[in-house]
């Protein structure tokens, strides 16, 4: 299972069922989609793949992070009074289990394994949404301009057009979800794997192994901003947003005319609105990329450096920083600038 397909291939299987609503989808449906991913990858020579179970939380990241750090605000008094929430989504309540036996299981207990699951559904997420953009815009797609062309600005050359904003929001979306996929893989979890390996090769006791992992997974969960509930919620937000513009993507390229009027004037009346909708959340992403920064500069005075290197690949060209110093009072958030204005300063 280290190679990593099984993850792939239960993905590719499972797509249709992850799709629902989590009081939707059916266990051993699911169950069959993990087999088969088992049977059609390297994790069938694996000794231990029995062990392995798909399970779906009914609460989301944030929640479950909230459960285990135990952090003590009427906020998280808040989210235990409604725990269950069977109208998420299947792909954000998916996560695995493994069965641990002893005496493996003294280190791999239930908190152990909740962590792993944070650090996966996380990971998961990610992938996810960047599935969805990859597939949200085919290729030579000349359908999403207002007029149906593939003009780079507008016809009174106020802005760009809805067909370039597109591709341009889908490419900052996809840039950052690949930076922080790689922050996260490349330079927190691989060397604190490698210095866990490098301990354990060193152990004398069980009591020395519980210290090491236990040093480990806290460590990649602060480095992954699962214990900031700041850094976490702003993470989600972005998330959510990208999937909300696949969403409004697909359903421009669905567009079906049931009304009366005529084909021409529905899609022109629907493309204007779209186009809309496609700059309000391009300002938005803007703006939620903007707090991320401010939040990791912060966030940095507590972490370890890993932090500043996820700073400086997402705006490894000073892009965000060079905008937030053109903003009124140099401060992230919504810009006061017109809507106009800032989408040309990002092309």
């Amino acid at each position: 299972m280290d190679q990593g397909d099984l993850i792939l291939q239960f993905m590719h299987l499972a797509e249709p069922e992850l799709s629902k609503r989590l009081a939707d989808v059916e266990g051993p449906r699911m169950e069959a989609f993990l087999e088969l991913a088992q049977r059609t990858s390297t994790a069938k020579a694996d000794p231990y793949k029995e062990h392995f179970r798909v399970t779906l939380i009914p609460y989301d990241l944030q929640d479950q992070m909230l459960r285990i750090t135990n952090i003590d605000t009427l906020d998280e008094r808040d989210y235990h009074l409604n725990f269950e929430n069977m109208e998420l989504p299947a792909w954000e309540a998916l996560s695995f289990d493994y069965e641990a036996k002893w005496p493996v299981s003294l280190v791999l207990n239930r908190k152990a394994l909740f962590c792993y699951q944070m650090i996966f559904r996380l990971l998961f997420y990610f992938k996810h949404v960047e599935r969805l953009l990859c597939s949200s815009i085919p290729l030579g797609c000349k359908s999403l301009s207002p007029l149906n062309g593939t003009e780079a600005e507008t016809e009174d050359g106020s802005g760009p057009s809805t067909l370039m904003l597109c591709f341009a929001l889908r490419h900052k979306m996809l840039h950052f979800l690949q930076n922080l996929q790689t922050y996260i893989v490349q330079e927190v979890l691989k060397p604190n794997w490698e210095m866990f390996m490098e301990r354990m090769a060193q152990v004398k006791t069980v009591d020395e192994v519980l210290e090491f992992h236990r040093d480990f997974l806290d460590t990649c969960l602060r480095d992954c901003m699962l214990t900031s509930p700041e850094l976490l919620g702003a993470l989600m937000k972005i998330l959510k947003l990208s999937a909300h513009f696949t969403d409004l993507v697909k359903k421009r390229l669905s567009l079906e005319v049931n009304d009366g009027r005529s084909l021409d004037e529905a899609t022109e009346e629907f493309a204007t609105m779209f186009g809309q909708e496609v700059r309000t959340v391009d300002l938005e992403f803007n703006a939620l990329i903007f707090g991320l920064l401010d939040s990791l500069n912060e966030a940095g005075r507590r972490f370890s450096e890993n932090i500043y290197k996820l700073f400086f690949r997402m705006d490894y060209n000073n892009f965000y920083m060079t905008v937030i110093g053109k903003m009124p009072g140099g401060a992230p958030g919504v810009p006061v600038l017109a809507s106009s204005n800032l989408e040309l300063q990002m092309f």
